[in-house]
């Protein structure tokens, strides 16, 4: 017999997987033309457009070396379009928000089926979500340590990780000098996790998942107008204080009207 919790936790985890589609690994090449993953990113599907969404600091790399991802097993989908971030490089470091915007090129047109990923639809994506009290999150985003290179076929093997976490409580906004509306931080504390299937995990440091999308899981109150709604880039990793930091969806949403509206930086493949 499967009793209530069991069920429970067998939603859950069809939901962590399902959420799952929609995180994308984000790789740049070493010197001698390896893959090495840098970061997480989601697509999102607006306006008749394409555009990639993730941490600024993530996104910057692509100015550099450029940034791929994978639409089939052995097929590189470089990133480029129209590149908006919330501040330049120089001021990378005092930028509370980090978070980066690409419109992509026409012919970057998800889904890719061969890899299971997805863009998210822009009616889920939902800025300022408040409270945030009153709500258990979902990260899905892709650990450096638990990516493995072949480096003879110059291919990745790479395994996401979904993180469960209620939220972060007042006093921890007020001593990191955060607001609620922009930002988001929920504790992480990697000895005490849950994976996706509900289950108490030791889960791998989580550099390399900069840039995850961060959805509700669910809410106390059983509020299910529209499942799973989209609220949070995550951004940072604070592990001596066990939180992780995403900005509001709102300011990647504000990226995608610019540009709508306009040109800015160009990335070419």
């Amino acid at each position: 017999m499967i009793d209530a919790d069991d069920r429970w936790e067998e939603t859950i985890a069809g939901a962590a997987e399902l959420l799952g589609r929609f995180s994308i690994p984000l790789y740049h090449d070493d010197e001698q033309g390896r893959p090495v993953l840098f970061g997480t990113a989601f697509l999102v599907a607006r306006a008749g457009a394409h555009f990639l969404v993730s941490a600024a600091h993530v996104l910057d790399q692509a100015l550099e070396t450029g940034l791929y991802f994978y639409g089939a097993p052995s097929t590189r989908v470089h990133v480029y379009g129209t590149l908006m971030r919330t501040s330049s490089l120089e001021q990378r470091a005092s930028d509370l928000a980090d978070v980066g915007v690409v419109k992509l090129h026409e012919d970057i047109r998800p889904p890719f089926r061969e890899v299971d990923k997805f863009a998210v639809d822009a009616s889920y994506l939902r800025p300022q979500y408040l409270p945030r009290s009153g709500r258990h999150y979902i990260i899905n985003g892709f650990p450096e340590k638990k990516s493995e290179v072949d480096r003879d076929a110059k291919s990745v093997t790479v395994t996401a990780y979904a993180y469960r976490s209620d939220p972060a409580g007042d006093g921890d906004y007020e001593r990191m000098g955060l607001s609620q509306e922009m930002h988001l931080v929920l504790p992480f504390n990697r000895k005490k996790g849950r994976d996706s299937h509900g289950r108490i995990s030791h889960f791998p440091k989580p550099h390399g998942m900069s840039g995850a999308p961060i959805f509700v899981l669910y809410e106390e109150s059983g509020d299910s107008r529209r499942g799973f709604p989209l609220v949070g880039i995550g951004i940072e990793y604070y592990e001596h204080k066990k939180l992780m930091v995403g900005t509001d969806i709102g300011v990647a949403i504000e990226g995608m009207d610019l540009l709508l509206a306009q040109s800015a930086a160009q990335l070419r493949p």
